[in-house]
């Protein structure tokens, strides 16, 4: 990260910046402060090869869900504040704070230590902080798995779905929250460096994140061991989980499939749909029988609408129109 004071010094960079890496896979962003652009904070992200899958990979920068600049910073990171630096990746020696953290876990022998999770309560101000990427993935949740026997293969988690807070899941615990993807990470014999190898969506059941270190279990995580390849939301059999207060991240093989959420209130209320994302995406609601309910405001098949939702009954959200799109439950 690199700070400049005059704009024209700035704009060569960034043209440098953009013409050079133009062909290599690396890319930056750029943010500015204040009123005036006489200060801009230019980013710039290790280049990560392409690997099986990573095509699906949400990679929003500007909305903190850049899943490959998480899985670089895993495999590759490092953390610069105030002159001192921290060595983060796998691939930053044997003292780097994952391979660390890794090594104190498999040292565990009384609990299930095989995991390190961004919910993880002992390390949570380090996680934290390590991993943010100035807002490029701050909206990401995930946790690195690395089996008891095997040292040459772990499997990386992440997720933009809101887990919820301490004690307070925003899916139900047992139910399942998707997408997850999952990113197999191997050991290269040859050249002793950890590489992404293959990608997959797919999802799991909420759970509560087993802390090896403290023993407790009171952060919204997902069940890792249950994790399951595949598709939800493609009907409304597998709808996906929805309620009031969440942000429902969207995401469709093509601007013609449409995606299912399923939503069931235990009182009478009325539920607010809005696209925040996705400036094609529309939304539709059913009841049980696939009807189109009634709206109170808005249309059915626009942006936005309100309805009045039945004590106790289930009724389906439909988003259609875009690949990738946000729709707040209000």
């Amino acid at each position: 990260m690199k700070k400049i004071s005059y704009i024209s010094i700035a704009l060569f960079l960034l043209v440098s910046l953009t013409f050079g890496f133009a062909n290599s896979g690396v890319f930056a962003y750029w943010q500015y402060y204040g009123s005036s652009p006489q200060s801009i904070l230019i980013h710039v992200l290790t280049a990560v090869a392409p690997w099986e899958g990573s095509e699906i990979l949400p990679n929003d920068t500007t909305h903190g869900k850049n899943h490959i600049a998480l899985i670089d910073a895993i495999l590759n990171g490092e953390y610069v504040s105030d002159g001192r630096k921290v060595n983060l990746g796998l691939n930053k020696g044997s003292d780097s704070y994952i391979n660390k953290r890794i090594r104190e876990r498999k040292g565990i022998f009384w609990r299930d230590a095989d995991q390190l999770g961004s919910m993880d309560l002992w390390e949570d101000d380090s996680i934290s902080n390590y991993f943010a990427l100035n807002e490029a993935t701050n909206e990401l949740a995930f946790m690195l798995v690395f089996p008891d026997g095997s040292d040459d293969t772990y499997y990386l988690y992440t997720t933009s779905v809101d887990l919820g807070a301490r004690r307070a899941p925003t899916v139900p615990i047992g139910t399942n929250i998707y997408p997850i993807f999952r990113t197999t990470l191997k050991l290269n014999s040859e050249t002793g460096k950890w590489e992404a190898v293959v990608t997959e969506i797919g999802y799991a059941p909420s759970k509560y994140y087993s802390n090896p270190i403290l023993g407790l279990a009171i952060d919204p995580a997902f069940d890792t061991d249950n994790w399951q390849a595949g598709e939800l939301g493609t009907s409304t059999s597998n709808a996906i989980y929805a309620n009031t207060g969440m942000n429902l991240q969207v995401s469709a093989d093509d601007e013609q499939t449409p995606v299912y959420y399923t939503i069931t209130k235990t009182s009478q209320t009325d539920i607010k749909l809005t696209v925040q994302d996705g400036d094609s995406a529309t939304v539709k609601v059913y009841d049980s029988s696939m009807k189109l309910v009634s709206v109170r405001a808005g249309a059915q098949g626009s942006q936005t609408l309100t309805f009045r939702a039945s004590r106790n009954a289930k009724y389906y959200i439909e988003v259609i129109g875009d690949t990738v799109s946000t729709v707040t439950v209000s």
